[in-house]
C-alpha cells in the first residue's frame, strides 16, 4: 500500500527497488449471489439496517468502541448491529454486553470465513475500528461484497482504498461521536 511505499522510501530504500504488490482478496469468493432475507430471517434482523465488525476482540481492534456505537443505538430500532470474532477480550464484551443491556446485537464468536461471507453479504456496512492495522483485509473484503466500510485513519489500507462520501468514512480512533455522525450518513 501507499503507506508501506513511504515507509520504505523513508528508511532509504531506493524507489528502484520496490515493487507494487497490492493486498487483495478473491472477489468472486466474497460476491456472491444470495437471497439476503434468508439469512436476516434467521437472524430475526429482516427490515433492519446491519452493521458489521469482523476481527479479532483484542486491544489493537477496539471492540469497545463499536460496543459503544451499539449503546449509543439501542433505542435505535431501524439499525441491528452484528459482530465476529474471538480473542481474549469475547468475556470482557460479553459482560459489557450484559451490564448495558444491548438487545441490538449479536456476539457470534468465530465465524468460517464460508460463512463469513454472508455476513458481508447482508450487511449495510463494515466498521473497523483498529488503533493500527498494516493494512485491513476486512475492508477488502467488505469492498468485495459492496459493502461500504468505516475505518480508523490508522488502517493502511484507509489511504488507497477509503475515498470520503463514495466508499466509505475515516476518523480518529477513539472519536466515538465521529463514528456515529459517520455510521448515520451512511445508513440515512
Amino acid at each position: 500500500g501507499t503507506l508501506n511505499k513511504y515507509f520504505y522510501l523513508k528508511h532509504g530504500v531506493p524507489k528502484n527497488k520496490l515493487y507494487y504488490a497490492p493486498y487483495f482478496v478473491d472477489n468472486n469468493f466474497f460476491n456472491i449471489k444470495s437471497n439476503k432475507n434468508v439469512l436476516k430471517k434467521k437472524l430475526k434482523i429482516h427490515k433492519k439496517k446491519i452493521v458489521l465488525f469482523v476481527g479479532k476482540l483484542i486491544k489493537r481492534k477496539r471492540p469497545f468502541d463499536f460496543l459503544q456505537l451499539v449503546k449509543i443505538n439501542q433505542n435505535n430500532d431501524k439499525y441491528r448491529f452484528i459482530m465476529i470474532g474471538d480473542g481474549n477480550l469475547k468475556k470482557n464484551c460479553e459482560i459489557f454486553i450484559k451490564k448495558n443491556n444491548l438487545k441490538n446485537l449479536l456476539l457470534l464468536g468465530f465465524v468460517n470465513q464460508s460463512k463469513l461471507r454472508e455476513f458481508y453479504n447482508i450487511s449495510d456496512l463494515v466498521i473497523l475500528p483498529s488503533d493500527y492495522e498494516t493494512w485491513g483485509l476486512t475492508i477488502n473484503e467488505a469492498f468485495a461484497s459492496r459493502t461500504p466500510v468505516i475505518c480508523t485513519q490508522n488502517c493502511g489500507a484507509s489511504h488507497d482504498l477509503i475515498i470520503n462520501k463514495k466508499t466509505g468514512y475515516t476518523y480518529k480512533a477513539g472519536d466515538i461521536k465521529e463514528l456515529k455522525k459517520k455510521t448515520d450518513l451512511i445508513l440515512n
